[in-house]
């Protein structure tokens, strides 16, 4: 009976062996110099790529504290949705630049044209600390949430 037991538990531990032995060499890891292997060892073609992966996000100055204080400050509630009690979450997208400034700023949804423009206005200004790939800072795509709650109008 035990030996019925060995064989199954033998074939499974070569299996999964395989699999991670397999896996590694279908994707080696990336050299720390930020060479591209695909691209013959070179550094990446173009100063232009966006990220959306990086060893290093891109943030606001002084954390995700900071930007709810700076969104609390700047952000005005739209005062017809105020009064109408109306509320929601806008999903904005944008690209934090290598000079920390912000572009194609857009909105992603959002439950009210009003919020959007508001968003939009606050937004589009905006200096973020720049992500990094291998210690250079490169250009992130970002998207962030603004909550608008007509209970708690001054938090976002």
């Amino acid at each position: 009976m035990k030996k019925l037991l060995l064989l199954p538990a033998l074939c499974l531990l070569f299996a999964q062996s395989r699999a991670q032995t397999a896996d590694t060499t279908k994707h080696p890891p990336l050299p720390a110099n930020g060479a591209d292997p695909d691209n013959s060892g070179k550094t990446p073609a173009g100063d232009d790529h966006v990220y959306a992966t990086v060893s290093k996000s891109p943030r606001f100055p002084g954390g995700m504290d900071s930007l709810h204080r700076f969104l609390s400050k700047n952000i005005v509630y739209p005062p017809a949705l105020l009064s109408a009690h109306k509320s929601g979450m806008v999903i904005v997208h944008f690209v934090v630049e290598k000079d920390s400034s912000l572009s194609h700023v857009y909105i992603l949804r959002s439950p009210d044209d009003a919020f959007s423009a508001e968003v939009l206005r606050v937004f589009t200004p905006m200096k973020w600390m720049p992500g990094s790939l291998n210690g250079r800072a490169v250009r992130v795509e970002f998207t962030a949430v603004v909550r608008f709650d007509p209970d708690m109008p001054g938090l976002f």
